[in-house]
């Protein structure tokens, strides 16, 4: 190499250190770079995130491919595949299609911006937690190892299972979202680089944590990391028998929805499924109607029958009584009770 090669090299790759400080940089695991220079993401929390990309061209087909300059005038695109990142049985995150019908087809379309005190092309994510897409046509040469805290490696099928989106409304589930409830956090992203394709992404969100206290719905989308399980506080069943009860004039859709806007606490799985005494069987009629009474009583009830388990578990007194405060404050926030 030259002398001005190596300088130039050199101003590149400090170019690009320095637009990707902070961040983390994204890996290929498999097959080949869709684009050159680098990929990085920042942001808090980054831990557990993945981000899956291809080609903006998502269907099969030439009456399928959408034009890059039609699609930079685009805010949303059609397409009849997404992709999420699903659990597999070992608690892997998986790329999974899904066929998805009229009203669930539009995929967001955004620009990348030029951050001119990055000196790099940015996009900053619109669901919480938000974060930050860092593209730089400059590359690092760095050889430290990559990780953005996620200890699962993603298991990469070829070719990527694509499945129907379910249409089934019936299904009800204890400890995962119901197929109609499955969201999607993907986008299509333009940069300003004619010889560069439009890049279709799709991201995860964090793992859970031990103890963690959210709305149950929350949690959708967010690896459990085969050992936890969101345990609703208080029990969905609860909920729905209470709304029923309060508000007759409910439709059942909206029971189903609101029942989801309940705060639930991250526990192991045995403790969920073994001493909960709102898991399956054991949230016999009675037990439901009994907490249906006093949502908050049953609250209180639900955490004491699970505490000396999580003790076992690690978790402090401390802890456990912080979990409690939060989940009445959620409860609260949206209204089940004062």
């Amino acid at each position: 190499m030259g002398y001005q090669a190596a300088v130039a090299a050199a101003a590149a790759a400090t170019r690009a250190q320095t637009a990707t400080a902070g961040a983390s940089l994204l890996e290929l695991i498999s097959g080949r770079a869709l684009t050159y220079g680098t990929w990085a993401v920042r942001g808090a929390p980054v831990a557990g995130l993945l981000v899956g990309m291809m080609p903006g061209r998502l269907n099969d087909g030439e009456q399928d491919f959408i034009d890059r300059m039609r699609l930079a005038q685009m805010r949303e695109a059609p397409s009849r595949v997404r992709y999420t990142w699903e659990n597999d049985s070992r608690g892997n995150p998986v790329p999974h299609g899904w066929h998805t019908p009229p009203g669930r087809d539009s995929v967001r379309v955004r620009k990348m911006e030029y951050d001119s005190r990055a000196q790099a092309y940015t996009f900053t994510t619109e669901e919480e937690p938000r974060i930050t897409i860092v593209w730089t046509p400059d590359r690092t040469d760095e050889k430290k190892p990559w990780n953005t805290g996620n200890q699962a490696r993603p298991v990469l099928p070829n070719p990527v299972v694509v499945d129907p989106l379910p249409h089934d409304t019936g299904i009800t589930a204890t400890t995962s979202p119901a197929p109609e409830e499955k969201s999607f956090a993907d986008y299509i992203l333009i940069l300003p680089f004619p010889d560069l394709p439009p890049i279709y992404i799709y991201l995860s969100k964090p793992p859970v944590e031990f103890l963690e206290v959210e709305l149950y719905s929350d949690f959708k989308r967010r690896s459990r990391q085969g050992m936890y399980e969101a345990d609703h506080m208080p029990s969905a069943a609860a909920v729905k028998a209470y709304l029923r009860r309060e508000y007759p004039n409910l439709k059942e859709t909206e029971i189903q929805e609101f029942s989801s806007q309940v705060a639930a606490i991250v526990v192991p799985k045995d403790v969920h499924q073994k001493i909960s005494e709102t898991y399956g069987g054991r949230n016999t009629p009675a037990q439901i109607d009994l907490d249906s009474q006093s949502l908050r009583a049953a609250v209180n009830r639900n955490l004491d029958a699970i505490k000396p388990a999580l003790k076992k578990h690690g978790a402090t007194e401390s802890q456990i009584e912080a979990a409690r405060v939060k989940i009445h404050e959620l409860n609260r926030s949206v209204g089940l009770y004062e």
